[in-house]
């Protein structure tokens, strides 16, 4: 999905339909969300079996991460 930057007061903003926001299952107010830039995704400098794996853990474990990221 492309979405156009705003500006939005002196900060800039990403608008995301609705559907997008339903499959996530994210609401309006919600405090984070993962964003993942195309032109950055295809860098790395490890493996990629190893990047998916650790995108996959990332995300199975985000609110333990959180949890521990605030201690």
């Amino acid at each position: 999905m492309k979405q156009k930057i705003i500006k939005v007061g002196n900060s800039a903003a990403v608008t995301l339909p609705k559907e997008f926001l339903r499959q996530k299952q994210r609401n309006m107010g919600d405090r984070s969300m993962r964003v993942k830039d195309e032109a950055l995704s295809s860098i790395t400098t490890v493996a990629p079996e190893f990047k998916k794996w650790l995108d996959a853990i990332s995300i199975k474990y985000e609110e333990a991460i959180k949890e521990l990221a605030r201690r």
